[in-house]
């Protein structure tokens, strides 16, 4: 798993901000909101692959609340908006296999078997 921080500063309130770019290897994905100005008041919202907007999509409304994506979804960037200043972290799964093996599949199956 790799971890990363995000968040959205005064100046970038109510713009879409990409908080953690595509990557088709990945698996999975979890976006975590960890401050917030008062909890549960602002939410945020996010957008797959393209822009968020706020009041549509997924959203995280309070302090520790978290989403989860697996699959197809989670390989796409991922970009916020909300009516506050904001901030909290991303953990995300990468199939290492196909990433950093070379040749993965025909050297998997011409593994002698044991």
């Amino acid at each position: 798993m790799s971890a990363y921080a995000w968040s959205i500063g005064a100046g970038e309130v109510n713009i879409s901000k990409e908080i953690i770019a595509a990557d088709e290897y990945r698996d999975e994905l979890t976006v975590q909101l960890n401050a917030q100005t008062l909890n549960g008041a602002d939410i945020v919202y996010l957008g797959f692959g393209g822009d968020a907007v706020s009041g549509e999509g997924i959203a995280i409304g309070g302090v520790g609340d978290s989403v989860r994506m697996l699959g197809a979804k989670a390989r796409l960037s991922v970009n916020v908006i909300c009516d506050a200043v904001v901030s909290g972290g991303i953990e995300t799964h990468t199939s290492l296999e196909y990433r950093h093996t070379r040749d993965y599949p025909a050297w998997y199956h011409d593994k002698p078997q044991t």
